[in-house]
C-alpha cells in the first residue's frame, strides 16, 4: 500500500519507519516494511539514513535471523556507492561471518555485488585463516 503514494506525500510514515527501523527489522512482521523501504525508496536522504542505520548496527543485523535480510536487500537493491561501505565494513570478518547460519547469506551477497576486489579480499582472508587454523587447529 505504501508504494502507491509519492514518497514526499507520506514523509511522516517514512520518518516513523526510520525511527523504529531496528525494531521493525528484527520482527518477522516488521521486516517486510523495512525491506520495502530499502528496495523501493528513491529518496537519497532516506537511503542515506537507512545506510547509516545499517552501518551502525551491522554486527547485530547480520547475525539475526530476520535482520540479516535488511542488509541483503540493501546489497541487492542499492547503487554501488551505497553498497560499498556495507561490504567494506565486513572486510576482515568474512571468515567468521561465512561460517554462521544467517550472516553467511550476507557474505554471499557481498561477494555477488563486490566484484573481483571483494572476492580477492575474501579469498585472502579465508586462505590466511586456513593457514593459521591448520597450524594450531
Amino acid at each position: 500500500m505504501i508504494l502507491c503514494f509519492e514518497e514526499d506525500s507520506i514523509k511522516y510514515i517514512y520518518d516513523l519507519i526510520l525511527e523504529n527501523f531496528m525494531f521493525l527489522a528484527c520482527h518477522s512482521n516488521g521486516l517486510c516494511v523495512t525491506k520495502k523501504v530499502i528496495a523501493c525508496s528513491r529518496n537519497q536522504e532516506y537511503i542515506a539514513t537507512v545506510q547509516k542505520i545499517l552501518l551502525d548496527n551491522a554486527n547485530t543485523l547480520v547475525q539475526n535471523s530476520h535482520c540479516n535480510y535488511s542488509i541483503q536487500v540493501a546489497l541487492e537493491s542499492w547503487e554501488y556507492e551505497y553498497v560499498y561501505p556495507l561490504i567494506n565494513l565486513f572486510h576482515n570478518q568474512f571468515f567468521a561471518l561465512s561460517t554462521q547460519k544467517f550472516s553467511s547469506n550476507v557474505v554471499e551477497k557481498c561477494l555477488e555485488r563486490g566484484g573481483e576486489a571483494v572476492l580477492a579480499k575474501f579469498l585472502d582472508e579465508i586462505c590466511h585463516k586456513s593457514k593459521i587454523l591448520g597450524k594450531f587447529g
